[in-house]
């Protein structure tokens, strides 16, 4: 899956997307389909969709032995690290919605394990996922460091409603992306 190559349309030209927004303003939008992220496409017009006439469609290939969320793997050490990140104050609001009065990691982590997981199913990124809306409460900043600190640099989505093998792949780590190459959005332009 390294050499693949993946496209991604940006409203402005930079050098580095550190300062990139992990998720939408919710005043402004809906939140991103898959969450926060840096999204990735592997068809190029629809990247050059997201650009702007002042933006960039970047081109790069993912670095070998990344690691991304996604059916498989253990869900209780996802789980553990993605409640041991959550601030107390979120985790007892949560516990309290399956009244437990209880901010503490363990039960946290019980419920989501006992009763949440049988809502969401055990696909790691729906489970992650449906964390960040309902413990994160949208916290785009402190759900993708916690996905990070468990391991993972991002999340592969394709296949139901996508054309052909096209596929997305929304990054939590900048550097799991080697850019190959940055081209001016009016190189597009017909």
């Amino acid at each position: 899956m390294s050499a693949r190559r993946w496209y991604h349309g940006d409203q402005s030209c930079r050098k580095s997307f550190r300062d990139q927004r992990w998720d939408r303003p919710r005043g402004q939008a809906d939140p991103n389909a898959e969450g926060p992220g840096l999204y990735w496409t592997t068809d190029h017009s629809e990247a050059w969709g997201y650009a702007s006439p002042a933006g960039c469609i970047y081109t790069g290939t993912l670095k070998p032995g990344v690691k991304l969320l996604g059916a498989g793997g253990a869900l209780r050490p996802l789980v553990r690290t993605l409640v041991e990140f959550a601030e107390p104050e979120a985790r007892y609001t949560f516990a309290t919605n399956w009244n437990v009065d209880s901010d503490t990691v363990e039960d946290v982590e019980r419920i989501v394990l006992r009763d949440y997981v049988r809502q969401e199913g055990r696909h790691l990124f729906n489970v992650a996922l449906a964390l960040y809306r309902d413990l994160y409460s949208y916290d785009a900043s402190g759900w993708v460091t916690a996905v990070r600190a468990a391991g993972y640099a991002g999340t592969l989505i394709g296949g139901k409603g996508m054309a052909g093998d096209q596929q997305h792949l929304v990054l939590y780590d900048l550097e799991a992306m080697k850019v190959l190459k940055q081209e001016p959005f009016e190189a597009f332009e017909e």
